[in-house]
């Protein structure tokens, strides 16, 4: 009997979808790395004199203002938020912050930004003394 070979326009039709989708996988796969963020462990503030982004004490839900967007922002880097920066602490953000809370021990995870959880996360500022 003989044997049956397959005709060549079959062959290097097979080979050219072959290497279309090796091409689209690659793509995929790139597209990926580029479009995946990457989670950052630790993120901490500039805090010296002058800073723009800090926290004067702790913050929770129904907080407002800049320390709230500072705290949204830093909590975006490090991948545990995703939502918008609205500078106000809601529901959204309390899951931000027991998440990073989570990731770094000893620190509760109970969505409130203690200031134990701001110290962490290099954004707190002890309110300066009044004088007498």
């Amino acid at each position: 009997m003989a044997e049956v070979v397959p005709a060549p326009h079959r062959t290097v039709r097979r080979a050219g979808r072959l290497t279309v989708a090796l091409v689209a996988c690659a793509a995929f796969v790139a597209l990926l790395t580029v479009a995946v963020p990457q989670r950052v462990p630790t993120v901490a503030a500039d805090v010296s004199s002058g800073s723009a982004c800090d926290a004067p004490a702790q913050l929770g839900p129904g907080a407002s203002g800049a320390p709230v967007a500072c705290l949204q922002f830093l909590l975006s880097l490090t991948g545990v938020y995703r939502g918008e920066l609205t500078s106000y602490y809601d529901r959204t953000t309390a899951e931000a912050v027991a998440a990073y809370q989570s990731m770094h021990p000893p620190l509760t995870p109970d969505g409130l930004a203690s200031v134990a959880t701001l110290t962490e996360m290099g954004i707190y500022r002890a309110a300066a003394a009044q004088p007498p």
